[in-house]
């Protein structure tokens, strides 16, 4: 597969598209979340452009769930990680980072778990806890992320 740049694109049969992006670890989850919003959004069967969808502030709330669940990868990954992002020291150190109110960042919370992107678990002695669900627990992160996106386009009836 040949990469491809600006004016050639018109031209590919196959297309390899590289766009580096300089970024550090704490924005890379936004920018990745911010890039991949329709996907998530289509995920979730929101509906395009309309009341249901990720909004900005639901997105920096997930993007700081998946930074502090890379930057605690020393703790056993799954429901012990969780338990400790979610604490609320965790959940003020979040919302700091946000700059957003406790009533607004606790609603980005409520939010999030109606549309199924923050799932409510037990832990062995029944007390409830959240964490984010699985699709959208990307990380931990090496210092090179690449995102492929592999689009297969279908033909009309009529193409041959």
């Amino acid at each position: 597969m040949e990469e491809v740049r600006g004016e050639d694109i018109t031209n590919a049969k196959k297309m390899k598209i590289n766009i580096p992006v300089k970024t550090t670890r704490e924005k890379f989850y936004n920018e990745m979340m911010i890039l991949l919003r329709p996907l998530f959004e289509g995920y979730l069967g929101l509906k395009k452009g309309g009341k249901e969808k990720l909004y900005d502030s639901e997105l920096k709330v997930i993007s700081y769930l998946l930074y502090y669940y890379d930057e605690y990868k020393d703790i056993e990954k799954g429901d012990k990680r969780w338990k400790v992002i979610f604490d609320l020291e965790m959940r003020a150190r979040m919302r700091s980072k946000c700059n957003m109110s406790v009533a607004v960042f606790d609603n980005c919370i409520y939010r999030l778990k109606q549309k199924g992107v923050i799932e409510v678990f037990k832990d062995e002695k029944g007390i409830k806890h959240s964490r984010l669900k699985s699709f959208f627990n990307i990380g931990p992160v090496e210092d090179d992320v690449e995102i492929l996106f592999h689009f297969m386009i279908e033909k009309k009836k009529t193409e041959r």
